[in-house]
């Protein structure tokens, strides 16, 4: 099975992590008041940084997934 050359190209690896990650932010923001055992949040200090660092670790993570998905694929 043959993936398609424009999901290789830089403009769609890099421009897809903001899109992806405004989504899950607005994604976990409505689904907060309809969960009871959500973690991620705002309101104080260790909630903050939980989040932040969990974004920070996703984008990280994707970011270096869609590097290695563009260095392969040039090979």
């Amino acid at each position: 099975m043959l993936v398609p050359k424009y999901l290789f190209s830089k403009k769609y690896l890099f421009a897809s992590i903001p899109i992806i990650m405004g989504f899950s932010i607005i994604f976990m923001l409505l689904y907060k008041p309809f969960s009871a055992t959500v973690w991620f949040g705002l309101s104080n200090f260790r909630q903050m940084s939980e989040t932040v660092s969990f974004y920070a670790a996703g984008v990280a993570l994707m970011a270096l997934s869609k590097f290695l998905m563009m260095k392969f694929q040039s090979r």
